[in-house]
């Protein structure tokens, strides 16, 4: 079945502007208790070995933190998943294109690559972003801003750890709260009372859209979605059009970006599942350490294809 990855994956919606934690922060090489420098805050930063130790030691501003070691495109304001100027999100090492230095000279850090890939698309816009929302953060809590608390990738399918185990705190609210105001709300008409928490929370998957909403997939040519997958996921699959609409029994609508892939669909529908209902593959598998804290058995997170990497024909 065919799954669309959200943009900025997976979310904590809790503000950004939520005081930050108190720990540890990692690196890409983890370092040791051995060799760690402790700021007049209080923080302390680990190093693999005393030589980059004292490098830090004696001159920590020639290694900038951006974004307070958060993923970055939560912060900067531009993930879809994010319901206010800026998210505080988990990020972690996941591979050598989950972190950049970027052209403001800061070191960033993401869930994973793709984020990554959003946040660059945005240049300037998104880095400014993430100066500004910190900076808000930093001026209503008096300290500094890092990620001590969310910096970590599980749990995930396919390891020891089970979804219980819930390795991202729930979301908090303290005085600072109030600095970052949300962008919206009220939940959309097409979901159920109470299926939204609180603001700051994930949505419960309770229901999904109406027929009446808009085409499924924003008009995503699935079609060409499966093609691309055949072709090796070298580009983002088409966007239909009206012209070339099937509407289902019960209403729901399917856009196609030419007439071929209308009447594919048309001639054999079953010949191209949705997996995930279209919402985020992640959120609804129940695997979403978000969803995890809320205790919630799936969350219904937005989805869409901002490029190749963003969505997937799996084994199913």
């Amino acid at each position: 079945a065919l799954r669309v990855a959200a943009r900025g994956r997976i979310r904590d919606q809790a503000l950004i502007s939520l005081a930050c934690g108190l720990v540890g922060l990692p690196t890409q090489a983890l370092g040791s208790s051995e060799h760690t420098v402790r700021t007049r805050e209080g923080f302390e930063f680990r190093f693999v070995n005393d030589a980059n130790r004292a490098a830090y030691a004696a001159n920590a501003s020639a290694y900038p933190l951006g974004a307070g070691g958060y993923c970055a495109l939560a912060v900067s304001g531009f993930d879809a998943a994010c319901s206010y100027d800026a998210c505080r999100a988990p990020a972690c090492l996941t591979d050598a294109n989950s972190y950049e230095v970027a052209a403001d000279g800061k070191l960033y850090f993401f869930l994973s690559e793709g984020p990554k890939r959003v946040f660059d698309s945005y240049g300037a816009e998104a880095i400014d972003g993430c100066n500004d929302h910190i900076g808000k953060v930093e001026a209503a809590t008096g300290r500094t801003c890092y990620n001590t608390n969310i910096f970590d990738c599980h749990p995930y399918p396919n390891t020891t750890r089970r979804r219980d185990d819930a390795a991202v705190p729930p979301p908090r609210r303290d005085a600072a709260a109030a600095v970052l105001s949300p962008r919206r709300d009220d939940p959309p008409s097409d979901q159920s009372p109470g299926s939204r928490g609180a603001p700051g929370h994930p949505d419960k998957l309770t229901r999904c859209g109406d027929p009446g909403a808009g085409p499924v997939l924003n008009g995503v040519d699935v079609v060409d979605a499966f093609n691309a997958a055949v072709e090796g996921y070298k580009r983002a699959p088409a966007i239909g059009s009206s012209n070339y609409a099937v509407t289902t029994a019960e209403g729901f609508q399917f856009y196609f970006s030419t007439a071929e892939n209308r009447d594919a669909y048309a001639a054999n529908a079953s010949a191209y599942p949705i997996g995930g209902g279209g919402y985020c593959g992640l959120a609804v598998s129940g695997f979403d350490p978000p969803c995890v804290a809320e205790n919630y058995d799936a969350c219904r997170a937005p989805a869409c294809v901002t490029d190749a990497g963003s969505y997937e024909v799996a084994a199913d």
